[in-house]
């Protein structure tokens, strides 16, 4: 932007209007390294990315893996493809207009992550339960981009699986979105006024160390961006509830 003007006088106000123009000229510059950041690293990150998924891919088509093996390489093909939907949701927020996106239903895409998630929970000692509320009537055929939904949905089941010691954790489809009900320690009223801010962890983040802070505030960037709606709410008898509507 430009200054706020030229040739300002010698004085207190004069003084004070330049030290402004060079703070805003100092943020604006940080904005753009910011963002500049954000593209490259994700531009980038896309050619490894190919190559561990494509090696991954030739190794298992050779049929000489035993079953060990080849279970290892499915997870780092599986793993390669999370971080490139990841990079794909990055690099979309910051371009931060209209991008063309690989569309699926929400069915497909909670079916393509939810052995991971039983898995993840089991070794928790914890059980996944996945139920269905739509009915046969309700169209459930509108797809969404992948990469943005299923980056809001790993996120949101990887915090309940970090925040429950026990019992279970449940993910409903429901007509118009889903919900993740947890029966870890819940999140406490003033927390929740925060939790979707860039690393704020609350009182229960704080306590074990777990994560940045960042996942929450990701999800919340996304359903902005895609006009979906989130919110939280507390599950009777303990533990926490996040809703999304998808079908603004």
């Amino acid at each position: 932007a430009p200054p706020l003007s030229t040739g300002y006088t010698n004085d207190e106000v004069g003084r004070l209007a330049t030290s402004f123009d060079r703070t805003i000229s100092m943020l604006q510059q940080s904005l753009q390294r910011e963002t500049l950041f954000t593209s490259d690293v994700s531009h980038e990150l896309r050619t490894p990315l190919m190559v561990i998924k494509s090696s991954c891919d030739l190794l298992i088509e050779k049929n000489q893996l035993d079953d060990y093996s080849r279970q290892r390489i499915n997870t780092i093909s599986k793993a390669a493809r999370e971080i490139q939907e990841l990079v794909d949701a990055f690099l979309t927020l910051a371009r931060g207009n209209a991008t063309e996106q690989a569309g699926a239903t929400l069915a497909d895409i909670i079916q393509g992550d939810l052995k991971q998630w039983q898995q993840q929970s089991e070794a928790k000692g914890i059980t996944f339960t996945l139920l269905d509320q739509t009915t046969p009537q309700e169209d459930q055929n509108k797809q969404f981009p992948v990469a943005m939904l299923r980056t809001v949905l790993n996120n949101l089941v990887r915090n309940a699986i970090h925040h429950t010691a026990e019992g279970e954790i449940t993910l409903v489809i429901r007509p118009k979105g889903f919900q993740i009900c947890d029966t870890g320690p819940g999140i406490s009223p003033s927390d929740k006024q925060s939790i979707f801010k860039p690393f704020y962890r609350g009182e229960s983040g704080s306590r074990n160390g777990l994560g940045l802070g960042l996942g929450l505030s990701l999800v919340h960037r996304i359903c902005q961006r895609e006009q979906w709606s989130i919110t939280v709410s507390d599950n009777i008898p303990v533990g926490c509830c996040f809703s999304v509507i998808l079908n603004n």
